[in-house]
């Protein structure tokens, strides 16, 4: 079988890769239906740094990722990284994820670029199935292919993310 599809999904603390962090990051192999969900290392010092707006989408305090226990030894990135090793990375705006995650696989001595280098943005495949001119958010792409609206979590996101994929193959 070919490339695995790894859906990956990130919940931060801002836009910026240099500055803001991952607090919590969830992902699924398509092909298997292996997955994950964790809350990456952080500090106070990066929720003091945090976007205010960010901390409000994603649903920081209210969810309860400040209290959830912290992936500090690497076992669950780590799986994420094996799982991305030479396959394909998916999301909304994947690219964004990466950044967000290649400090986290240097900090533990991982290759940054664990997957094949061309990721897929549900967004960008939604938007030219519909001869669009701009990529498409997660929820207008849902909004399109009548699945689910994503309820902007790290695991939600991933669901739908895969959702308008499997559309997108049945409707191909």
């Amino acid at each position: 079988m070919g490339r695995h599809r790894i859906c990956v999904d990130t919940e931060t603390t801002g836009l910026d890769p240099r500055i803001h962090v991952p607090v919590e990051v969830a992902w699924l192999d398509m092909v298997t239906g292996d997955r994950g969900r964790f809350v990456p290392p952080h500090t106070p010092a990066d929720i003091d740094a945090a976007t205010p707006i960010a901390l409000e989408v994603n649903r920081y305090r209210e969810r309860g990722l400040d209290r959830e226990p912290q992936d500090h030894d690497g076992s669950e990135l780590r799986r994420l990284h094996s799982a991305l090793v030479g396959n394909t990375w998916v999301g909304s705006k994947p690219q964004f994820d990466i950044d967000m995650l290649t400090p986290l696989f240097e900090r533990y001595g991982l290759d940054p670029q664990p997957h094949y280098h061309h990721p897929l943005d549900v967004g960008s495949y939604v938007a030219g199935a519909w001869l669009l001119d701009d990529a498409l958010s997660l929820s207008k792409a849902c909004t399109l292919l009548e699945v689910p609206q994503p309820d902007h979590t790290a695991e939600g996101d991933v669901e739908a993310t895969a959702a308008c994929f499997r559309a997108l193959t049945e409707k191909a």
